[in-house]
């Protein structure tokens, strides 16, 4: 058996310093608009300081620590701001638990979703019975996957009877201005190409994920994509030196290190960004890796725990 995904992607997950001055940054820069409010109100200030922004039809949430015994403190205090972990909702938390565990991931924290208070966010009628919600995980599969995975069973029967979440390019979203268009995918950067993608078709059910397709190969290195429900992630491995992916392992573990985002009109969107805030992530337009289209990169890591590419689509 492998892991079975619903609902598509809850949250990209970042561990920063300062979660209000990331959220502005991406209100700023890309017009990011604040989201599951009703549920950030409930999660934060305990042991986290959470705020959950949309962009691009995909949930960030921009965490930093409160208390040491968070998995997040590990990512901070070694690299800094970064991508921690890709939650989703699967069909099976224990089945999903066994996944990892025989892989040689392992739980680094648990939580019963029972506690949650899940009628006063939801309408009871909507809200599953307590003895089939189980536990929420956050599991260790950075050295698997290029991301930690955190999940759970979801706590409503019907995603379209409640507001409380709004996975990436679930429709229909609250209104925005966002200068951007559809979040087009995660970049992630691996050792090993061949035995990441291997791994990631073992342990996520094919019905839940396609198989890799558009493998690449050049300067920069070798890569391919694959989706997880309609979440696509690039994964690439490293030339080697002299190869910015490379400089990206040296400095850090493998992980996510980019997210990729369609404009319409680049130097629209660019014209509408604060130029303190242009300055501050050395934006410059960069070679983009799809022929006929311009690219254009914000180094805006140390703030988001991720850096921003701009794909211009016409």
């Amino acid at each position: 058996m492998a892991i079975q995904l619903v609902d598509g992607c809850k949250q990209i997950e970042m561990a920063v310093h300062d979660v209000t001055t990331a959220v502005e940054f991406m209100r700023r820069t890309l017009g990011a608009e604040r989201i599951e409010q009703k549920l950030v109100k409930r999660i934060t200030g305990y042991v986290l300081h959470i705020d959950h922004v949309d962009c691009g039809q995909g949930m960030f949430q921009f965490c930093s620590v409160i208390t040491a015994d968070q998995p997040h403190k590990r990512y901070i205090d070694t690299y800094g701001p970064m991508v921690t972990d890709l939650n989703f909702g699967v069909v099976d938390q224990k089945e999903a638990d066994r996944v990892i565990a025989e892989e040689g991931g392992r739980t680094l924290t648990s939580f019963p979703l029972a506690n949650m208070g899940w009628d006063a966010l939801i309408d009871p009628d909507n809200v599953r019975p307590i003895e089939e919600m189980g536990d929420g995980i956050f599991s260790e599969t950075h050295h698997l996957l290029g991301f930690d995975l955190e999940y759970a069973q979801n706590p409503y029967k019907d995603i379209s009877q409640q507001d409380v979440f709004y996975p990436a390019y679930r429709q229909p979203r609250p209104p925005s201005n966002q200068r951007v268009e559809r979040l087009l995918r995660m970049r992630a950067i691996v050792h090993d190409l061949d035995k990441t993608l291997a791994t990631v078709q073992r342990i996520i059910d094919p019905m839940s994920r396609t198989d890799p397709y558009d493998h690449r190969s050049d300067a920069l290195g070798r890569s391919a994509r694959i989706r997880l429900l309609d979440f696509e992630i690039e994964y690439c491995e490293p030339a080697g030196p002299g190869s910015p992916w490379h400089t990206y392992l040296e400095n850090f573990e493998q992980g996510i290190s980019t997210a990729v985002f369609a404009a319409k009109n680049l130097d629209s969107v660019i014209a509408g960004m604060d130029r303190a805030d242009l300055v501050r992530a050395t934006g410059q337009f960069v070679d983009a890796r799809e022929p006929g289209t311009v690219a254009f990169r914000l180094n805006s890591k140390p703030i988001l725990g991720f850096d921003i590419e701009l794909v211009e689509v016409k």
